[in-house]
């Protein structure tokens, strides 16, 4: 059987993406504003979308736009969860990861500090979530993740995402704004409106 989806409209996308199959981002926005995070065990619909726009706010703006379509590959392989992925056979969905992210018409230089960088904002962002929207206790939650809340640098960031949405200028406020319970059109226009912003659209 070919290894392909079907995209809205009965287009094709192979599940080996080459650059030329990769959709364009409104479609990427489409598809991840309507998969859910934690595969659906959250408090409220939270798509990947919204956590991804929610990633590039904790990180350096170099490596924003490397945080906001960190999950790309999700609109293919859509979203599994950790447990699960060092459970399964997960070699096809490793080659998935390794083409969106090596042929992203976006942000194909992903270097070893790029990824070391996304991935520490990913698991912050990820800690929040599991915190305030799956409602598991804090005390284990920072004891799976390794970590307890926010380093100086994360705060500054949070900070001046607060100052830009007119909030407090305290981290409570601001991850009240992006954790917020929002539809799914609503999520695909945030991920759309951030990508333009960081491409100076």
């Amino acid at each position: 059987m070919s290894r392909f989806l079907w995209k809205l409209g009965g287009a094709r996308i192979p599940l080996l993406t080459k650059r030329e199959d990769i959709p364009p981002v409104a479609e990427v926005a489409h598809s991840l504003s309507i998969i859910n995070r934690f595969t659906g065990w959250t408090i409220y619909p939270y798509p990947v979308a919204q956590h991804a726009v929610f990633t590039s706010y904790l990180v350096e703006p170099e490596f924003a736009l490397h945080a906001l379509h960190h999950d790309d590959h999700e609109c293919v392989a859509g979203d599994i969860s950790s447990p699960m992925k060092r459970e399964m056979d997960s070699d096809v969905l490793a080659r998935i990861c390794d083409l969106f992210d090596g042929h992203s018409p976006w942000c194909a230089d992903w270097s070893a500090k790029a990824k070391r960088v996304v991935k520490r904002a990913d698991l912050l962002a990820t800690y929040f979530e599991a915190i305030y929207l799956v409602e598991v206790p804090r005390e284990e939650v920072e004891e799976h993740f390794g970590f307890q809340g926010l380093n100086s640098s994360e705060v500054k960031r949070l900070e001046e995402l607060c100052r830009r949405l007119s909030l407090d200028e305290e981290s409570g406020e601001a991850l009240v704004y992006a954790l917020r319970e929002m539809n799914w059109g609503a999520a695909k226009s945030l991920y759309i409106e951030r990508h333009n912003e960081l491409l100076g659209g």
